[in-house]
């Protein structure tokens, strides 16, 4: 991934993401961005995410905020 060099720094940034499995992908993403553009504030919007365990699915529309996280050479996602 590569970051385009901008006029201007921005103060906050929204990543946006159709959809988040574990996380990895995007967090490579906000990583690169902070390294660009250390003083912004970023956060991630993702249209969709995925469940690992399906006894913890219980409804299609579940709007959540969370964390991803790495973990060793792993991502964490929270919910």
């Amino acid at each position: 991934m590569k970051v385009k060099e901008l006029l201007d720094t921005p103060r906050e940034i929204v990543l946006v993401d159709d959809v988040i499995t574990p996380g990895a992908t995007t967090l490579g993403a906000v990583n690169r961005l902070a390294d660009a553009f250390p003083n912004a504030k970023i956060r991630v919007f993702a249209a969709m995410r995925t469940i690992s365990n399906p006894d913890e699915f219980s409804e299609i529309i579940q709007p959540c905020i969370g964390t991803i996280t790495l973990l060793n050479e792993n991502t964490w996602r929270e919910p």
